[in-house]
């Protein structure tokens, strides 16, 4: 019976014991198979970690040139072509590309316009609008050359040819009163008195250009009327 008794015993101790052995046994498994999906994971984090920063690089390096590159396309040109049409209504056709003394060619040039309106005695109204239409086109076309010259280039002229017309809005029709409007104009377009000096100076771009000359072809004018319609009757050139 002892001997039954220590058998089982042992039966019993090593049943236990394999069972422990069995237990250790699946936890080690266990434990390597949860390391194996921790690393697994874990490179899985690193892949798409890498992969956002590919991602990040490939964006820095290409969409964003082109986000500044399409930003910049859309500001205001400043070494935008001026274009055939507004260069030459600028120039006055090209007077104004005269290499000396372009104000006063242009002036000249301007009498192609008004001494047919001057000659034909068109009404003042008619002069009147047609200069309110050279100043207008003239505000643009200086506006285009500005942008690329700089301010007030010599080559622009249509300034001249407002103030022309302004400058001989009331006179008869005689070829004296187009040379003495002629000569007045550009005694108060050189000299620039006040406001003329003003308008000059402080105000800028394509309005700034035309107002000066306007304004100096208002004294022009109160100075040719005075002389065509007092001065040359009493020295018998009417």
């Amino acid at each position: 019976d002892s001997d039954h008794c220590g058998g089982a015993a042992r039966l019993v101790d090593t049943s236990g014991a394999n069972g422990c052995e069995c237990a250790v046994a699946g936890n080690e498994a266990e434990e390597q198979q949860n390391g194996r999906r921790q690393t697994h994971t874990v490179s899985i984090a690193d892949e798409r970690q890498s992969a956002c920063l590919v991602a990040v690089g490939i964006l820095r390096r290409y969409v964003r040139p082109m986000t500044e590159t399409s930003v910049s396309s859309t500001a205001a040109p400043t070494s935008a072509p001026i274009g055939f049409v507004w260069m030459t209504l600028a120039t006055w056709f090209g007077t104004g590309l005269s290499p000396r003394a372009p104000g006063t060619v242009g002036s000249l040039g301007s009498l192609v316009l008004w001494a047919p309106l001057v000659l034909l005695d068109t009404a003042w109204w008619v002069r009147l609008l047609a200069s309110v239409v050279v100043f207008v086109v003239g505000v643009v076309a200086s506006n285009r050359v500005c942008a690329v010259r700089g301010e007030d280039p010599q080559i622009i002229v249509i300034d001249e040819v407002a103030g022309m017309g302004v400058t001989l809005l009331f006179v008869g029709p005689s070829i004296a009163a187009l040379v003495i409007g002629f000569a007045c104009f550009r005694l108060f377009d050189i000299s620039k008195p006040w406001p003329v000096s003003w308008a000059d100076q402080k105000i800028h771009g394509g309005l700034g250009v035309m107002l000066d000359d306007v304004l100096a072809g208002v004294y022009a004018l109160l100075l040719t009327t005075l002389v065509v319609r007092y001065a040359l009757p009493l020295i018998g050139l009417t």
